[in-house]
């Protein structure tokens, strides 16, 4: 049972760390690019920059404002 707290502690640290919005936005990013991979597979390669551009804009400013 140690084992898998220790497991569970590294992937938390891991995958969000210090920075949860990070985690959120490219879960929501990758959410965001499936749907529109379904939808409309040539506006993939528009819509996908933007918001990845849009999510590290957002992390950068709420970083900058704590």
């Amino acid at each position: 049972m140690k084992l898998v707290k220790i497991f569970i502690q590294f992937v938390w640290d891991f995958l969000i760390g210090d920075t949860p919005e990070l985690f959120v936005g490219t879960c929501i990013v990758i959410v965001l690019g499936w749907i529109t991979h379904l939808v409309a597979p040539a506006a993939l390669a528009y819509t996908l920059p933007g918001s990845v551009a849009a999510v590290m804009a957002w992390s950068l400013n709420r970083s900058r404002t704590r």
